[in-house]
């Protein structure tokens, strides 16, 4: 893959659900070949790392997953 034109962050915390719909929607955009993905999760106990993992198994797409212990709302570190 050529190098990315555009970095998509993609911030969540404990809601799976609108993470799978959102990297759903990212995915189906006509012009993802030039994309990559972060995913920053504020240390959710749930399965998000599961969707993660599992979008980046079947999209293709260049996906960096990042997380950290949640200690109180941390997002941005």
């Amino acid at each position: 893959m050529a190098r990315p034109e555009v970095s998509l962050i993609v911030s969540t915390y404990r809601m799976p659900g609108h993470l799978r719909r959102v990297l759903a929607s990212i995915a189906g955009q006509s012009q993802v070949d030039r994309l990559e993905i972060l995913v920053t999760d504020d240390g959710s106990a749930d399965e998000t790392a599961d969707v993660v993992h599992q979008f980046q198994g079947t999209s293709g797409l260049p996906v960096t997953f990042v997380t950290h212990p949640h200690t109180g709302f941390h997002l941005t570190r």
